[in-house]
């Protein structure tokens, strides 16, 4: 009885094992797609950023009206807090990560301990 109980448990381990590579194989793969999208969200960033400059001199010179000022300030203040929750959201992946694996010093790295 003794053998059979400690082959279940072996096969429990083993099925636990393949689960959480399974999860950490997921998860990296979500964190590969999260960091092309922020190479994407800083482009729109810069991009914003330098629209919403050439707004703000254009509005100083009498080029724009302050509705054409304010719509490019508020694109480039939303594609600020997209790239925010971005790298808020990888945050929490790579603390799902580090929890999995058991690399609990790194959470701490994160949280800027």
């Amino acid at each position: 009885a003794t053998a059979a109980s400690i082959r279940d448990l072996e096969f429990q381990r083993s099925q636990l094992q393949n689960e959480l590579k399974i999860i950490a194989e997921k998860l990296a793969n979500e964190i590969s797609k999260l960091n092309e999208i922020m190479d994407l969200q800083r482009e729109q960033l810069a991009i914003s950023r330098e629209a919403f400059e050439l707004a703000e001199s254009h509005y100083e010179a009498g080029l724009v009206t302050n509705v054409e000022y304010l719509d490019a300030q508020q694109q480039w203040q939303e594609n600020r807090l997209q790239l925010q929750n971005s790298q808020l959201q990888l945050q929490r992946q790579m603390i799902e990560i580090f929890l999995l694996t058991g690399n609990y010093p790194h959470i701490a790295q994160l949280q800027g301990e």
